[in-house]
Protein backbone atom coordinates (compact mmCIF):
# COMPACT_ATOMS: atom_id res chain seq x y z
CA UNK A 1 0.00 0.00 0.00
CA UNK A 2 1.26 3.51 -0.86
CA UNK A 3 0.72 5.13 2.57
CA UNK A 4 2.66 8.28 1.82
CA UNK A 5 1.39 8.88 -1.74
CA UNK A 6 4.83 8.85 -3.32
CA UNK A 7 3.80 6.37 -6.00
CA UNK A 8 5.48 3.39 -4.30
CA UNK A 9 4.20 0.79 -1.90
CA UNK A 10 5.59 1.49 1.57
CA UNK A 11 9.06 -0.01 1.92
CA UNK A 12 10.07 -1.42 5.28
CA UNK A 13 12.74 1.27 5.62
CA UNK A 14 10.11 4.01 5.27
CA UNK A 15 7.48 2.56 7.57
CA UNK A 16 6.98 4.57 10.73
CA UNK A 17 6.56 1.39 12.76
CA UNK A 18 9.55 -0.46 11.27
CA UNK A 19 12.20 -1.76 13.68
CA UNK A 20 16.00 -1.58 13.53
CA UNK A 21 17.61 -5.01 13.22
CA UNK A 22 21.31 -5.73 13.79
CA UNK A 23 23.31 -8.76 12.71
CA UNK A 24 23.92 -11.29 15.50
CA UNK A 25 26.76 -13.34 13.98
CA UNK A 26 27.57 -15.29 17.15
CA UNK A 27 23.90 -16.01 17.99
CA UNK A 28 24.15 -14.83 21.60
CA UNK A 29 21.01 -12.66 21.24
CA UNK A 30 23.08 -9.45 21.19
CA UNK A 31 23.60 -7.60 17.91
CA UNK A 32 26.91 -6.19 16.84
CA UNK A 33 27.57 -2.65 18.05
CA UNK A 34 29.52 -2.13 14.82
CA UNK A 35 26.70 -3.30 12.54
CA UNK A 36 24.55 -0.93 10.53
CA UNK A 37 20.85 -1.12 11.33
CA UNK A 38 18.45 -2.55 8.77
CA UNK A 39 14.87 -1.29 9.16
CA UNK A 40 12.20 -3.91 8.71
CA UNK A 41 8.55 -4.48 9.54
CA UNK A 42 9.22 -8.19 10.01
CA UNK A 43 12.01 -9.95 11.87
CA UNK A 44 15.16 -10.73 9.93
CA UNK A 45 16.77 -14.16 10.39
CA UNK A 46 20.17 -13.91 12.13
CA UNK A 47 19.41 -10.42 13.42
CA UNK A 48 18.16 -8.94 16.70
CA UNK A 49 16.78 -5.57 17.78
CA UNK A 50 19.64 -4.56 20.08
CA UNK A 51 23.17 -3.49 19.14
CA UNK A 52 25.25 -3.76 22.31
CA UNK A 53 27.56 -6.74 21.65
CA UNK A 54 31.19 -5.59 21.74
CA UNK A 55 32.45 -8.79 20.08
CA UNK A 56 29.95 -10.40 17.72
CA UNK A 57 32.46 -13.11 16.79
CA UNK A 58 32.40 -14.70 20.26
CA UNK A 59 29.15 -15.71 21.95
CA UNK A 60 30.82 -15.76 25.39
CA UNK A 61 31.38 -12.01 25.12
CA UNK A 62 28.23 -9.94 25.54
CA UNK A 63 26.58 -7.57 28.04
CA UNK A 64 25.16 -10.46 30.09
CA UNK A 65 28.48 -12.33 30.38
CA UNK A 66 30.43 -12.53 33.64
CA UNK A 67 33.73 -10.66 33.65
CA UNK A 68 36.50 -13.16 34.34
CA UNK A 69 40.22 -12.87 34.90
CA UNK A 70 42.21 -13.85 31.83
CA UNK A 71 45.68 -13.37 30.40
CA UNK A 72 44.37 -11.30 27.49
CA UNK A 73 42.50 -8.78 29.67
CA UNK A 74 39.34 -9.39 27.64
CA UNK A 75 36.23 -7.32 28.41
CA UNK A 76 33.73 -10.19 28.57
CA UNK A 77 30.75 -8.11 29.78
CA UNK A 78 31.12 -5.26 27.24
CA UNK A 79 31.27 -2.50 29.87
CA UNK A 80 34.56 -1.07 28.59
CA UNK A 81 36.55 -2.44 31.55
CA UNK A 82 38.56 -5.65 31.92
CA UNK A 83 40.22 -7.62 34.72
CA UNK A 84 41.80 -5.37 37.41
CA UNK A 85 39.93 -2.32 36.10
CA UNK A 86 36.52 -4.00 36.27
CA UNK A 87 35.08 -4.20 39.79
CA UNK A 88 32.54 -6.74 38.54
CA UNK A 89 35.29 -9.28 37.70
CA UNK A 90 34.46 -12.59 39.35
CA UNK A 91 36.04 -12.78 42.79
CA UNK A 92 36.36 -16.55 42.38
CA UNK A 93 38.99 -16.03 39.70
CA UNK A 94 41.03 -13.36 41.47
CA UNK A 95 44.32 -13.96 43.31
CA UNK A 96 45.25 -12.52 46.69
CA UNK A 97 48.33 -10.27 46.55
CA UNK A 98 50.18 -8.61 49.43
CA UNK A 99 50.90 -4.90 49.76
CA UNK A 100 54.50 -3.71 49.21
CA UNK A 101 53.90 0.03 48.88
CA UNK A 102 57.55 1.06 49.24
CA UNK A 103 58.89 -1.51 46.75
CA UNK A 104 61.50 -3.04 49.06
CA UNK A 105 60.22 -6.61 48.33
CA UNK A 106 58.99 -6.96 51.92
CA UNK A 107 55.22 -7.05 52.27
CA UNK A 108 52.71 -6.18 54.90
CA UNK A 109 49.90 -8.52 55.83
CA UNK A 110 47.42 -6.24 54.01
CA UNK A 111 45.99 -7.85 50.90
CA UNK A 112 44.00 -7.16 47.80
CA UNK A 113 42.31 -9.52 45.32
CA UNK A 114 43.13 -8.88 41.67
CA UNK A 115 43.18 -10.66 38.34
CA UNK A 116 46.76 -9.62 37.62
CA UNK A 117 49.60 -8.56 39.92
CA UNK A 118 49.26 -4.77 40.26
CA UNK A 119 52.02 -2.29 41.03
CA UNK A 120 52.68 -1.96 44.77
CA UNK A 121 51.89 -5.62 45.52
CA UNK A 122 53.78 -8.93 45.73
CA UNK A 123 52.57 -12.44 45.06
CA UNK A 124 53.68 -13.88 48.41
CA UNK A 125 53.65 -12.70 52.00
CA UNK A 126 57.16 -12.02 53.25
CA UNK A 127 58.04 -13.45 56.61
CA UNK A 128 58.54 -11.50 58.77
CA UNK A 129 56.43 -8.69 57.43
CA UNK A 130 57.63 -5.14 56.77
CA UNK A 131 57.21 -2.95 59.86
CA UNK A 132 57.24 0.29 57.84
CA UNK A 133 55.89 -0.04 54.30
CA UNK A 134 56.27 3.69 53.73
CA UNK A 135 60.09 3.59 53.73
CA UNK A 136 62.08 1.23 51.47
CA UNK A 137 65.13 1.45 53.80
CA UNK A 138 63.20 -0.10 56.68
CA UNK A 139 62.47 -3.82 56.47
CA UNK A 140 63.28 -7.09 58.26
CA UNK A 141 67.03 -7.61 58.00
CA UNK A 142 67.91 -4.03 57.04
CA UNK A 143 71.03 -2.48 58.47
CA UNK A 144 70.50 -0.81 61.85
CA UNK A 145 72.50 2.33 62.65
CA UNK A 146 73.42 4.31 65.74
CA UNK A 147 71.74 7.53 64.71
CA UNK A 148 69.54 8.59 67.57
CA UNK A 149 66.53 8.79 65.27
CA UNK A 150 64.28 6.38 67.12
CA UNK A 151 63.88 4.27 63.99
CA UNK A 152 63.83 0.49 64.06
CA UNK A 153 65.53 -0.04 60.69
CA UNK A 154 65.54 -3.84 60.82
CA UNK A 155 62.02 -4.39 62.22
CA UNK A 156 63.20 -6.31 65.28
CA UNK A 157 61.37 -4.11 67.76
CA UNK A 158 64.49 -2.22 68.93
CA UNK A 159 65.29 1.24 67.61
CA UNK A 160 68.95 2.19 67.45
CA UNK A 161 70.15 -0.87 69.36
CA UNK A 162 73.90 -0.30 69.86
CA UNK A 163 74.78 -3.97 69.73
CA UNK A 164 73.38 -4.44 66.22
CA UNK A 165 74.23 -1.13 64.60
CA UNK A 166 76.80 -1.27 61.80
CA UNK A 167 78.31 2.03 62.85
CA UNK A 168 78.62 1.14 66.53
CA UNK A 169 81.98 1.56 68.21
CA UNK A 170 83.45 -0.81 70.81
CA UNK A 171 84.14 0.89 74.14
CA UNK A 172 86.31 -0.63 76.86
CA UNK A 173 86.35 0.07 80.58
CA UNK A 174 89.22 2.26 81.71
CA UNK A 175 89.16 1.73 85.49
CA UNK A 176 92.30 3.76 86.25
CA UNK A 177 91.43 6.62 83.91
Amino acid sequence: MDNDCDGEATADSEAIDSVNYYVDADTDTYGSSAATAVKSCTSIAGSVTNNNDCNDANSAINPAATETCDAGNVDEDCDGLADNNDPSASSGTKTTFYVDADGDTHTTSATGAFCDLPSGYRAALSNPVDCNDGNAAIYPGAVENCANDGVDNDCDGEANADSEAVDSVNYYTDADS
